[in-house]
């Protein structure tokens, strides 16, 4: 949470930084996609380490593989859009 509060650009340009606002609320976002991306591989790792056998474990890990990928693919784009919808966006990812 520190990092997000840390590079809220409201706060950047409150502590006086002005030049650094545009470069925060960038890093906020890259930040954000990191962490939808770091949720989505702890899926892949439960999926690893799985010693479900059967026809219903597979279903599961197939469902826990696509949980996996699914937020990094979803977080990607986000890092090429403009910082407010990108921040709406990982926000909803996050949600």
């Amino acid at each position: 949470v520190l990092p997000f509060l840390g590079l809220t650009p409201y706060l950047v340009e409150a502590a006086g930084l002005h030049q650094w606002v545009v470069d925060a609320a960038r890093m906020q976002l890259n930040y954000g996609a990191l962490i939808v991306t770091f949720l989505g591989a702890v899926h892949w790792g439960l999926a690893m380490t799985s010693t479900l056998t059967g026809p219903r474990a597979a279903v599961m890990l197939r469902e826990r593989y696509l949980w996996s990928v699914g937020p990094a693919l979803l977080a990607w784009p986000v890092l090429n859009m403009e910082t407010a919808p990108g921040s709406l966006m990982i926000a909803l990812l996050l949600h």
